[in-house]
């Protein structure tokens, strides 16, 4: 299965691939897309969330690591685009500036291992 693009309008889309972690993350900016992307043999399962069109980039990118520590996810020392919690290796947040659809956005994912 390819990576899938859907809105929150897209009910079974978003219902059955949407983590609950991305679902449940604050709405940085009306304009946002998520990403669905299956685990396969290199990286795994991944629930991304893109806010773009948004009018504080610095304010929304602390709100939502705000929101990533208030879920007991911190900082890695070895990237400091990952958020992880101690006692789980293979779960994690990434929080990015990235350009998507020709716009600077901000880039949430939430990944597990499925095993």
């Amino acid at each position: 299965m390819p990576n899938v693009f859907y809105s929150e309008k897209d009910f079974f889309k978003y219902n059955l691939l949407t983590y609950n972690e991305i679902r449940n993350s604050p709405r940085v900016s009306e304009n946002y897309v998520f990403e669905y992307s299956p685990n396969d043999e290199t990286s795994p399962q991944r629930s991304t969330i893109y806010f773009c069109d948004l009018k504080d980039i610095s304010s929304s990118y602390n709100e939502l690591v705000h929101y990533i520590n208030e879920n007991g996810f911190f900082i890695s020392r070895n990237n400091s685009l990952l958020y992880k919690d101690s006692s789980k290796d293979d779960v994690y947040f990434i929080l990015d500036k990235v350009i998507f659809n020709k716009k600077e956005c901000l880039e949430l994912i939430f990944s597990k291992e499925i095993k």
